[in-house]
């Protein structure tokens, strides 16, 4: 058998739902009545987050923009560099072309002094003297003709590579001198001439002692002669056994 006061209760639940509807006065009163002022300040809450959420939207659009507009300025200013890098890389060759060009003219020049400055220097720092010019790059008279043959013969015989001759010929000068205490003690000298002593000089004439010496069973004395000289290149001279000669600049 149903109970009279549940039904009482649902007869008066049902009355309520539907006055409230009715009437949306009452339904703000209940509404006010039966949730706290927190869950009722919701809604407002919720409009302002939106108008929040709403200006947040609004700004990032705008920071959007001006990434898009700074990374089209970073587009060009990376196009400028690569035409300046472009630039540079045009100069340097220009420059290091000119560089070139006053190594070769001061270079050839420090080549048609070498004679006169060599000869005071042999004496003093290497005890040679009489030394006779066979082979000068410099020169405009034909080459020792001893020397020559001599090359050519040890060409012919297989005791020097075509190379080895070609790395002769190269080489800016080629004496022979006397050892002061020796009265039979000859020997040749193999000379590169730069304004910058480098490493290469170095190499070269060291390559073209090996070759004089090879060719006539006797001493032959490499020499790198120039206006300068780095530590690092005096170093490798020296393990070398190269002889590095600096002499002042003209003025």
């Amino acid at each position: 058998m149903a109970d009279p006061a549940i039904d009482t209760r649902i007869t008066t639940v049902a009355r309520i739902i539907h006055e409230m509807e009715e009437d949306p006065e009452l339904k703000r009163q209940l509404r006010a009545v039966l949730l706290s002022d927190d869950l009722l300040a919701l809604p407002k809450r919720f409009d302002h987050l939106e108008g929040r959420f709403d200006h947040l939207e609004g700004r990032f659009d705008h920071l959007g923009e001006r990434f898009d507009h700074l990374e089209d300025k970073v587009d060009v200013i990376r196009s400028d560099l690569d035409e300046v890098k472009s630039d540079m890389t045009e100069v340097k060759s220009r420059l290091n072309r000119i560089d070139g060009h006053i190594g070769n003219i001061v270079g050839g020049d420090l080549e048609r002094r070498m004679v006169s400055l060599l000869t005071p220097r042999l004496s003093q720092q290497l005890s040679l003297r009489g030394m006779e010019v066979v082979w000068h790059t410099q020169s405009t008279q034909s080459p020792n003709r001893f020397f020559m043959e001599a090359l050519e013969d040890a060409s012919d015989a297989g005791k020097v590579s075509a190379a080895e001759a070609q790395r002769v010929w190269d080489t800016d000068l080629v004496a022979r001198a006397h050892r002061r205490d020796q009265q039979d003690g000859r020997v040749w000298i193999a000379v590169e001439a730069s304004s910058s002593i480098a490493r290469q000089d170095i190499d070269k004439v060291r390559k073209t002692a090996d070759v004089l010496s090879a060719m006539f069973d006797e001493e032959a004395v490499p020499i790198a002669i120039g206006y300068r000289v780095r530590h690092e290149e005096r170093a490798h001279g020296e393990a070398a056994g190269v002889t590095l000669l600096t002499v002042p600049e003209p003025t």
